[in-house]
């Protein structure tokens, strides 16, 4: 009986040892005794088994579906329900019936609620307690949404999730150019313009100023301040100045470190000279055991460095590349540099301060923020703290660039930096692989919590990255190898969206190594020859393109006052020129016995800086005139090398593997580093 009836039972998925229990013992099997095999039961299955939604913005819903089908014999009614926390997952219609052999699409949501990756498992549990239960791996990992401000009050900023990119578009909004010589501040095509104060206090005793942080001053005519703190000055409208004594007694100050007690005596300030030796402070934070010598406040064994002498020379170790070409500076002196394993802080008297383990093989990238230190580092951004060096984030670029062709094995890179306003950064990025390259302009937000990409470039790469002064990106984008050989190079602006006219590329031209800076009213200055680019992209050649043997003597321009300064190649040497806006020659002053190394800077007072080949520092005012020339005692022809200046004036070499700093005469005007009018916030760079 039992093989009589297995082949027919097993049709059924009833076992062998069901067939002979039901023909030995009951004498046959009833319909309803079917239902005991697997197949008699109201049986589910679903796919896929595990649904991956990968990363997703907090906030945002993500649909994936399910197929659920009823394999078994019974009709099934079922309730599905998540196993354990599953913050953020929603099963719509999560309980059903379902007729033998149907099947129902369900629609399984994604919304995360906090960052990080999750895990969660869903189960359908059919209502036969001895039927199992289907069940589902569910991955998410919630990702932050970026915080797309700029810093321009212009724009509307805001989060594309479609397009996963930051917009910043242009809107006509009343807003403050943080300049309190201007009223009515509103925006022009992305930029808050204003119109000027009227200072006029209409007294004549006054001369009517405005500055940019107090507003209007109303200051007593030059004439009636004699300089003496016992005497009160005023101006009286009949009379004119007047210089009253102040009675003998009044405190006042003699500006002299070792005097005590000041106070008036026949309308002069006298004070008491205090004992010899006596503790003062000189006011030089590279002097230490200062006292009071002969009336003189001065520390014994420290010789404080005049105009052109060099103040210290620190070894810094070898150098990272870009580091000759970056050198960034916090408003009180400090001096960052990098090395091919570590980033070092110096302080204004040439002492290690810190050191910060980061290998920053792309220093030249590197950007100093108020709260951050921000270097690139292979496929990542570190942040480090400017103040003690301690490693306050990394972030990785790679896992936000799309999809490429390229081979698995490839590697990704940053290769430049610029911040926006807001301390968001934006990078130019380079995926390498198989002989092949992709480049990539990405946005980290301003907390640099979450990178995203901005733009593809194709097979292009953006060498050097700057941002304008209304948050337009001007880069300047290399088909070819980034050094050595002359490849197509081209400058492109990608503006605010909804203004026109905005966006453009210029070039391409062949060149061994072009660059570019930007000047005050918003325009660029390629220096490819000389080109000047307004900021609708209309382009004037003030100087043709060199020779491409002479390329890389060419630095970026530099603007100030009337002219453009640029460092231009001679048969000998070289020549640094001031040009006009047509391009004709104001100042010319040639450097007939070395070639410049250096990009120059320009101190407050309009005095220019250069570095020659033969590590000879140069300073001249803005006539050409000399000023002085100081050896730095290098020994060997300067490689690569950087300029800047501190707060304070002093002047800040970086050449080969050295620090050393020459005393200047006043801080910083302009220099083509940073490469954004804000990088370096609250200091002379601008």
């Amino acid at each position: 009986m039992a093989a009589v009836l297995r082949p027919f039972l097993s049709r059924w998925g009833v076992g062998a040892h069901t067939a002979v229990w039901c023909a030995l013992i009951l004498g046959g099997c009833t319909d309803d005794s079917i239902g005991v095999g697997s197949a008699g039961r109201g049986l589910l299955e679903v796919e896929p088994a595990v649904v991956d939604f990968g990363r997703v913005f907090e906030g945002v819903w993500v649909e994936r579906r399910l197929n659920v089908r009823s394999t078994g014999r019974l009709a099934v009614t079922y309730r599905s329900q998540f196993v354990g926390e599953a913050p953020g997952f929603v099963l719509v219609n999560p309980d059903g019936e379902l007729a033998p052999g149907n099947e129902v699409v369900l629609s399984l949501f994604y919304r995360p609620s906090q960052t990080g990756p999750i895990e969660a498992l869903l189960e359908m549990v059919p209502d036969d307690p001895e039927s199992p239960p289907a069940q589902v791996r569910i991955l998410g990992e919630g990702r932050p949404v970026p915080d797309c401000e700029d810093g321009n009050g212009c724009t509307l900023d805001r989060f594309d999730m479609d397009r996963e990119v930051c917009v910043h578009e242009a809107a006509r909004l009343p807003c403050d150019d943080f300049n309190e010589c201007t009223v009515n501040d509103v925006c022009v095509e992305g930029i808050c313009l204003g119109e000027g104060a009227n200072c006029n206090d209409n007294d004549v005793c006054t001369d009517d100023l405005c500055d940019p942080q107090q507003g209007c001053v109303h200051r007593l005519v030059a004439e009636c301040d004699d300089g003496n703190p016992c005497t009160v000055d005023s101006c009286n409208p009949v009379q004119g100045c007047r210089n009253e004594t102040l009675p003998d007694g009044t405190p006042c100050d003699d500006f002299e470190q070792c005097t005590e007690g000041d106070i008036c005596i026949l309308g002069a300030c006298r004070g008491v000279e205090v004992p010899e030796g006596a503790d003062c402070d000189d006011g030089n934070p590279c002097s230490t055991d200062e006292q009071c010598i002969q009336g003189t406040c001065r520390d014994p064994l420290f010789d404080p460095p005049g105009i052109g002498d060099i103040a210290f020379d620190s070894r810094v170790g070898p150098l990272a590349p870009g580091s000759t070409e970056n050198p960034l500076i916090t408003p009180d002196n400090a001096v960052f540099v990098g090395t091919s394993t570590i980033v070092k802080a110096f302080d204004e008297c040439g002492d290690l301060v810190w050191t910060a383990s980061v290998a920053s093989s792309r220093f030249g990238g590197a950007v100093l923020l108020p709260a951050s230190l921000s270097v690139p580092v292979g496929n990542l951004v570190v942040d480090i703290d400017p103040t003690t060096g301690n490693i306050l984030s990394s972030l990785g670029v790679e896992d936000a660039l799309p999809p490429s062709m390229l081979p698995g094995s490839s590697t990704v890179q940053v290769l430049d930096m610029a911040a926006r306003a807001s301390g968001a950064l934006v990078l130019a990025v380079e995926r390498t692989g198989g002989g092949e390259r992709e480049g990539f302009i990405m946005e980290i937000d301003s907390l640099h919590r979450v990178a995203t990409t901005f733009v593809a470039l194709g097979p292009r790469v953006a060498r050097r990255v700057v941002i304008d002064r209304d948050e337009s990106l001007v880069l300047l984008v290399r088909s070819g190898p980034l050094e050595g050989a002359a490849a197509p190079e081209r400058v492109v602006r990608l503006g605010i969206e909804g203004i026109a006219g905005g966006s453009w590329s210029a070039g391409p031209l062949e060149a061994a190594r072009s660059d570019l800076s930007l000047g005050a009213a918003g325009e660029v200055f390629w220096t490819h020859g000389l080109t000047r680019i307004s900021s609708r992209g209309d382009l004037s050649t003030l100087v043709q393109a060199p020779s491409l043997a002479a390329e890389r003597e060419r630095g970026a321009a530099l603007t100030f006052g009337p002219w453009i300064w640029t460092l231009e190649p001679g048969s000998s040497g070289g020549f640094l020129r001031a040009r006009t806006s047509t391009g004709a020659i104001a100042v010319d002053i040639p450097l007939s016995d070395a070639a410049p190394a250096t990009t120059p800077v320009i101190d407050a007072q309009g005095r220019i800086l250069v570095l020659d080949a033969r590590g000879v520092l140069r300073a001249f005012d803005a006539d050409g005139q000399r000023l002085f020339e100081t050896d730095l005692g290098l020994g060997t022809p300067v490689g690569t090398a950087a300029l800047a200046l501190t707060g304070d004036g002093m002047i800040i070499a970086v050449v080969d593997d050295r620090i050393i700093g020459v005393q200047g005469f006043a801080p910083l005007a302009f220099s083509s580093w940073p490469k954004h009018r804000r990088d370096n916030f609250g200091t002379g760079h601008r």
